[in-house]
């Protein structure tokens, strides 16, 4: 939430051992991040403004030099972690012109970054979250005075395991097989291709080698933001699908995953498929099993094994063995133990070594707007 990898060490940090990489600043500017280039090419036309090259991650040789890599292994995320590169450097200029007590590129570079960081936090709350959640949800939360995440018994905030790991994995139903990328790769049609495919996305980063010869992105690959911040649109592709329990279908055979070609075949294909290591992170982080989170209040046309009590949090460190076998005790709370987990996620996992069943709207026909 603090944008970490939009900054990394910050502009004053010493130079990075060789071959690490660090968040490049420019040179001539240390307030501001450093852009890269796009390689201009002959298929389709120039995405607008068609002057402006600076539409891609800064790179050595096709390694994007941000602070974390992963936001460089799909093109979505990869121009949105560059919008907020510009975003930086736009907030930069806004704070000299509208704030000249702040003279040093010290002071003008935490404003800016604070201001950044603000709009990025403002939009995950008031734009993300009022779109993913029922009407009200966000402010009944902000507007609640009970202390609904525990606050005020630690000293920093705490993002709990079971949503990070698990609940929040929702997202990945609602990935799309096709977008309305640009006008190369989306309407009109008549450029080069009438959509982009979820491959693409993959191959046109630097993990993804850029399909072809270019070090950075093909100058007919910048996304038109927009085509996907039109609420009122109409076009089901340019909005993500809507969430359900199914997997989405393109995340059974994702690319960019493997780095060490050497790995043995099983390996590689359990990172390709997604499902696959969703369920192995969870077992290996010690989450509950599905069944032993929903006992306590089963539904009646879906009963569950009998398993043991779970919390979503870890009372005490001193832990005993619990009232069952397949529970142990950590000082008022029961949790699964690692054997009773590991049978059930043995049995989750070898369902998952069929691909996943795709969501209703595998063709993106269906509305699918959240």
């Amino acid at each position: 939430m603090n944008l970490d990898a939009l900054y990394g060490d910050g502009p004053f940090a010493p130079p990075p051992p060789p071959g690490t990489v660090a968040v490049p600043y420019q040179a001539q500017d240390r307030a501001k991040l450093q852009l890269g280039a796009l390689t201009p090419v002959n298929i389709g036309v120039r995405i607008p403004p068609v002057d402006d090259l600076a539409r891609d991650l800064p790179r050595v040789g096709k390694v994007a030099q941000i602070g974390d890599g992963r936001n460089d292994e799909n093109l979505i995320v990869a121009q949105l972690h560059l919008a907020f590169l510009r975003f930086h450097n736009a907030a930069v200029d806004w704070v000299r012109a509208h704030e000249p007590e702040r003279t040093g590129v010290g002071q003008v570079f935490l404003r800016a970054r604070d201001l950044t960081r603000w709009t990025y936090q403002w939009l995950c709350v008031h734009d993300f979250l009022e779109t993913i959640t029922q009407p009200g949800t966000v402010d009944a939360v902000l507007t609640n005075e009970d202390d609904l995440l525990d606050l005020a018994s630690r000293d920093v905030p705490y993002m709990p395991l079971e949503f990070s790991v698990a609940a929040y994995r929702f997202g990945h139903s609602m990935v799309r097989g096709t977008y309305d990328w640009n006008r190369n790769f989306g309407r009109p049609g008549n450029n080069t291709a009438k959509v982009a495919t979820f491959e693409q996305m993959f191959q046109f980063t630097g993990r993804g080698g850029f399909a072809g010869p270019a070090q950075t992105l093909p100058g007919n690959w910048p996304a038109e933001w927009d085509r996907f911040v039109d609420r009122n649109s109409l076009l089901d592709d340019r909005f993500a699908r809507r969430i359900d329990t199914h997997l989405a279908f393109p995340l059974s055979q994702m690319v960019n995953q493997v780095d060490d070609p050497t790995l043995p075949g099983a390996i590689q294909d359990l990172l390709k498929h997604l499902a696959r290591r969703n369920l192995l992170r969870g077992y290996r982080l010690g989450l509950p099993t599905g069944q032993a989170v929903a006992e306590p209040s089963p539904s009646p046309r879906s009963p569950v094994p009998s398993s043991p009590k779970v919390s979503t949090r870890r009372s005490s460190p001193r832990c005993s063995r619990g009232p069952s076998l397949t529970a142990r005790r950590c000082g008022s709370t029961y949790f699964a133990k690692p054997s009773a987990m590991r049978k059930a996620t043995r049995s989750a996992l070898s369902a998952a070594g069929s691909s996943p069943k795709p969501s209703s709207d595998t063709s993106d026909t269906t509305p699918p707007r959240t």
